[in-house]
Formats: C-alpha cells, structure tokens, sequence
C-alpha cells in the first residue's frame, strides 16, 4: 500500500515536532521523592528532635505535670498520669477462681489474674493474685474491698507511672533532659528514642 507523499511529509513533521518538547530545560516533577538519609553509624539510636520524655513521682497528678510544663515555657506533647492502680493480693484460702470471680465482679475492678509474685517477701508456698483498680476509686476503697472478701489479704499497692513527651527548642533537648533531672519530684529524663537503625 502507498502512501502520497504529503502524508508521508505530515508524519515526518509532526515526529520532528513532537520530539522537539523535550529538548530544553527539564520539567519540574510534581511529587518529587526525596531520600531519607541514613544514620552515619548502623546501630544508633535515632531521636525525635524537640522531643524528651520524663517519668514523675507517683505524688503528682495530671494537673501538677501540665502547669510545671507549662510554666517552664515548654509544651506538654502527651502527659500520661493515670490515675489507676494495681494491687498484689495473696491468697490465704479458698479457690483462686472464686476470688477472682469475686473480685471482677466489683465495678471498680477493671481486670484481676492469677499471678507468680515477684517480690522478695513473697511466700513461695502461696498463691497470689493481681487486681487494677480504675482511677475512679481511691486505694481506701481497693483495701476495703480486699478485706471484704474471705481468704485473701493485702500484699502490695502499685501506682501507674506518670510520665510526660516535653517539647523543647531543638537542639537544646540535652540541656533539658540534665536540667529536668534536677527537680525532686522529676524520676528520670531523657532523649525521646524513636527507633533504632540494625542495617
């Protein structure tokens, strides 16, 4: 099959035109992907910048650790002060599964378990369980309630940990971390770890 020659030139044209719009200065991209740069040593803690955290004693509450934050300039990014409790209870007599049952069956009581006691003054020869309390109630009530109940007695009261993410000037998260150290009701401080890099 021909093809007239007009039709031949057109194409040829049009080709010529066509490979001319990439000639000249690269188009921008629209979504640039842009690298991540790895750390310089594999194995090394990477850190948030601006970020440290810090543990409080069990005395201070959510009030207390948000106006210390704020009164030190910083921002409070995440204040975790629960105010629940845990208590390690022993068993004495009875089975475990009824005491238990008795225990759940308190509203307060968000969960209880059969529990292998940790501590030193543990009797090896008894049983123990392990019960968290809302943050409704207070630990007056906790004891009540253990005392209320046949066969088992107060071991231990454990309080929630308090603790706080503190958003500071970064590069200034090192001066912070050994200043927050300083204050009596502050436990410990430190860098915000993210992640660590094992490649």
């Amino acid at each position: 099959m021909k093809f007239p020659v007009f039709s031949l030139v057109a194409i040829f044209t049009a080709s010529i035109l066509l490979s001319c719009n990439d000639i000249g200065e690269p188009k921008p991209e629209t979504n640039p992907i842009k690298p991540i740069k790895p750390p310089n040593t594999p194995g090394e803690p990477i850190y948030a910048p601006g970020q440290v955290v810090v543990g409080f004693a069990d005395s201070v509450n959510y009030p207390f650790i948000f106006s210390f934050i704020k009164g030190l300039n910083l921002t409070p990014i995440n204040i975790d002060a629960d105010s629940s409790f845990s208590v390690w209870i022993q068993v004495d007599s009875g089975r475990v599964s009824d005491l238990l049952g008795r225990l759940q069956q308190d509203s307060a009581v968000a969960w209880a378990d059969q529990r292998g006691y940790p501590m030193d003054d543990g009797d090896p020869q008894k049983e123990y369980l392990l019960a968290h309390f809302r943050g409704t109630v207070n630990v007056d009530y906790a004891l009540a309630l253990i005392r209320s109940v046949p066969g088992i007695s107060w071991k231990k009261t454990l309080f929630s940990s308090r603790s706080a993410v503190i958003g500071v000037p970064v590069g200034q998260e090192t001066r912070w971390v050994d200043s927050l150290k300083t204050f009596s009701f502050v436990r410990w401080a430190e860098l915000n770890h993210i992640v660590w890099i094992t490649y």
